[in-house]
């Protein structure tokens, strides 16, 4: 999970890792591991979409599982949180429902 800055779009809300454009999966895994994650799985989600009032998200998402939590090499401010964790400590937009359910089953 990552904090969205205070202003803005969804602001102060979680959100994935996300980057702009679509990436392919070997895009993906060379920026976890520039992060210095180790992955074990990636898998290719469904797309998805979401209309705002006054913008459009096409978003395209992977599901990774790293080896280990290594929050100390970790520079992007990402926040590493147990299923249970996601669902009751970090509020995530609808925008991202699409993805969400993959953390919670």
């Amino acid at each position: 999970m990552k904090k969205r800055p205070k202003s803005g779009l969804l602001a102060g809300m979680y959100e994935f890792p996300s980057l702009e454009g679509h990436l392919s999966e070997r895009q993906v895994l060379d920026y976890l591991k520039e992060e210095g994650l180790s992955v074990l799985r990636i898998e290719p989600l469904s797309p998805s979409k979401h209309i705002f009032t006054h913008k459009e998200w096409h978003m395209i998402g992977y599901a990774v599982k790293v080896d280990e939590l290594a929050e100390k090499k970790n520079q992007s401010g990402m926040i590493f949180a147990e299923p249970e964790d996601v669902k009751e400590k970090y509020p995530v937009p609808s925008a991202y429902s699409a993805y969400l359910y993959k953390i919670l089953s």
